[in-house]
């Protein structure tokens, strides 16, 4: 599946004053197949080098300083030779080094700030799904300090796959002719504006990760889907274990999440955690939100009134609307029967749409959002009208 971030990794990768690129996104949004098959396989060929550090043991403990290894090491040379050494290829300005899951070796994410003033030339991408928990987790330990390369790195969010993506895989003639009915100001056919709305709910169901895209579009199952996107759930419920948070934040957290469809089928209404949680108020949760918004499980909205200004800001702190990051996510919550959904039996939509355009607004960027505010907004009206 194309992935419209690709063109990001372009612009970086020829960018003379390019600095080491850090991929950040939650799991299974296809970070990993982003950098290594889409990008590295067609612009680098055999001239990357890919470590996973989760599973590369002799290389996370030489840089985490465990067992043999005396002390951990931020030092570029010493891990570019080790890598070298255990790989059997040279590290040079043509080698694309790619360190992914870097939060299981936190030196190697400091290690940045070296590879930009010492080697500027070679080029590095690291990425992880848990590096912003990680992050905040180390940051609390005063033993372990960890130095973060702030301003010597390059920083992109890869977001699960938005309906531009997903038609333009699943329907790429659709997509074209969306596309010229929109760039040359003129309405689809009605048949054509009904193919739209169908492939919407589709998306709706399917979810917003990968796996479970291109397994609907492999196989047009929504069963088959809804497996895949059911253990890719209880694997982020598994992931709040790995938060470092106390043991009643983690309960609070898994609470939070299991139960965010009652919060997001409130309309216009603020999150309440007392609604799933008795007697529970905002600031009992602040840290489970917190915890979610870093990981890329959940979206945070903030209330803005009165007097606006751009960029936004909160004026509110005890007013919030959240929303999952991937639609799937809401669909399988909300019980909703499938079939009813797809032939639009159902009228209750206005959840379902409400946290489609959160996921769609969030996928193009915070600085893109204001650009393009009323442009994607006009995209998804002629979808839903």
């Amino acid at each position: 599946m194309e992935r419209l971030a690709l063109k990001y990794l372009l612009e970086w990768n020829n960018n003379p004053k390019r600095k080491p690129l850090v991929v950040y996104g939650p799991r299974q949004v296809g970070k990993s197949y982003l950098i290594e098959e889409l990008f590295a396989k067609r612009f680098y060929k055999n001239s990357y080098i890919y470590i996973n550090l989760k599973y590369e043991d002799e290389i996370r403990n030489y840089i985490n300083g465990v067992g043999e290894y005396n002390s951990p090491t931020s030092n570029a040379l010493k891990i570019m030779n080790f890598i070298s050494l255990r790989k059997g290829k040279n590290i040079n300005e043509t080698t694309l080094l790619i360190l992914d899951e870097i939060q299981e070796a936190l030196p190697a994410l400091s290690s940045l700030k070296d590879f930009k003033e010492h080697y500027p030339l070679i080029p590095v991408i690291a990425s992880g799904s848990l590096v912003r928990i990680k992050l905040k987790r180390t940051s609390k330990d005063k033993k372990n300090s960890f130095f973060y390369p702030i301003g010597s790195i390059d920083e992109f969010t890869l977001h699960p796959v938005n309906f531009e993506e997903y038609l333009l895989a699943s329907n790429p003639m659709l997509y074209k002719e969306i596309v010229a009915a929109y760039e040359e100001k003129r309405p689809v056919d009605n048949y054509i504006h009904q193919l739209a709305l169908e492939a919407l709910r589709n998306f709706l169901l399917v979810g917003s990760l990968p796996e479970s895209v291109q397994i609907f579009i492999d196989t047009n199952s929504h069963l088959d889907a809804r497996k895949n996107l059911i253990s890719i759930y209880n694997d982020y419920l598994n992931d709040i274990d790995l938060y470092g948070a106390t043991t009643e934040t983690t309960l609070r957290t898994r609470k939070l999440f299991n139960n965010l469809y009652c919060e997001i089928n409130r309309p216009n209404l603020e999150f309440r955690p007392s609604i799933f949680d008795e007697g529970k108020k905002i600031r009992d949760y602040i840290s489970s939100m917190e915890l979610l918004e870093l990981s890329g499980v959940i979206n945070i909205s903030k209330r803005v009134k009165e007097h606006i200004t751009i960029p936004f800001k909160d004026d509110d702190h005890s007013n919030y609307r959240l929303y999952f990051s991937n639609n799937g996510f809401l669909a399988y919550q909300s019980e909703i029967n499938m079939t009813s959904f797809i032939n639009n039996k159902n009228t209750n939509l206005g959840v379902f749409f409400e946290n489609y355009v959160a996921t769609e607004l969030v996928s193009y960027g915070k600085a893109k959002i204001i650009m393009n505010l009323n442009l994607l907004l006009k995209k998804t009206m002629k979808l839903f009208l």
